[in-house]
């Protein structure tokens, strides 16, 4: 039997007048029900009610206006032959300054992504306590067996404080070799200082891309926790370019690394010193699928790792570009 209009429960408030988005708060008990409609003047975006419970109601956006893509790019042109020798890595972030050098053209208003900062402090001793001050608060350093387990203790005792504080850390290395990474703002790390205490556990600090004793921004994270497209799955396009001066005939490798531990994403891909022309033209693809995913976590960095033999130049013309592609439609107003 055919059923007539008024055979339909239809909503009996909305809220089309607002100058603000809905809020858990608009609920039941002001009357909205599920499919009511909520539209902002301000900004012209739209949203229906799914879920009307107390102190909990969903708003979806509905609006019509939406991105699938987004992108940043950096690019600059290299005052002077940058030498990278035989045994060394190139990080490429490290070539850019993540304001001065952003291209506007290749920058979308929404979802830009940014040069995050790094420093390392390599530890060094064979006993006793130090202490690592950050943010201007003293965490105690305890030598144990080896220099990367005490490194990896103090991630693991440290990392939940400082994770809320926004420093991340990271323990590198193994036996000898122990490292402790951090990513933080650039004022936050340029003001860490290990101090020791008893008998001779201490530590150096620099950045280890670029040897600077201050911080220096050498990765990208990915923004994912209450951005709009937060439970999405993210494809990135990494685009980079990059020159190195004419010579014999030589091979490199680049790749794309998680910054949290080094490791190398997927195969590195070979780069090639040619007699004749200098460009050389990159293209990853590589994703960000949850806020667990090591892009969101500690973020990677594109570097460019020459075992050749010999040293290679770059010169001239240097970009990254990085197209993130949402599963979906995704409003960013």
């Amino acid at each position: 039997m055919p059923r007539h209009l008024t055979d339909f429960d239809f909503p009996s408030k909305h809220n089309l007048s607002a100058t603000t988005n809905p809020a858990v708060s608009n609920d039941s008990s002001q009357g909205y029900e599920d499919g009511s409609i909520w539209v902002n003047t301000s900004t012209d975006a739209a949203y229906i009610c799914s879920d009307n419970s107390v102190g909990a109601a969903i708003w979806k956006n509905i609006s019509a206006d939406g991105s699938l893509i987004a992108s940043t790019q950096w690019a600059r042109t290299l005052p002077a032959p940058v030498p990278l020798p035989n045994g060394s890595i190139a990080n490429g972030f490290t070539f850019f300054d993540n304001v001065a050098d952003k291209v506007a053209g290749g920058t979308t208003s929404y979802s830009e992504l940014n040069i995050a900062f790094g420093i390392t402090i390599t530890l060094s001793g064979t006993s006793g306590t130090a202490t690592i001050t950050i943010d201007g608060v003293g965490y105690p350093l305890i030598f144990d067996t080896d220099l990367f387990t005490t490194a990896n203790n103090f991630v693991l005792a440290n990392q939940s404080t400082l994770n809320a504080l926004d420093v991340r850390l990271f323990a590198l290395g193994s036996g000898t070799d122990g490292r402790i990474r951090f990513c933080a703002s650039e004022a936050t790390l340029n003001a860490i200082t290990i101090t020791n205490v008893t008998p001779d556990l201490t530590g150096t600090i620099a950045n280890e891309f670029t040897g600077s004793p201050t911080a220096s921004g050498d990765h990208c994270l990915i923004p994912y926790v209450g951005e709009p497209y937060e439970g999405l799955r993210i494809h990135q396009t990494i685009r980079a370019n990059f020159n190195i001066d004419t010579g014999s005939v030589q091979y490199a490798e680049l790749g794309i690394y998680r910054y949290a531990d080094d490791t190398q994403i997927g195969s590195g891909i070979t780069i090639l010193r040619n007699p004749d022309v200098t460009g050389n033209l990159v293209v990853i693809e590589t994703y960000t699928s949850s806020a667990s995913d090591p892009f969101v976590l500690g973020g990677f960095y594109i570097a460019l790792n020459n075992q050749s033999g010999t040293s290679l130049d770059f010169i001239g013309a240097s970009g990254i570009l990085i197209q993130s592609t949402f599963q979906k439609l995704v409003n960013f107003t």
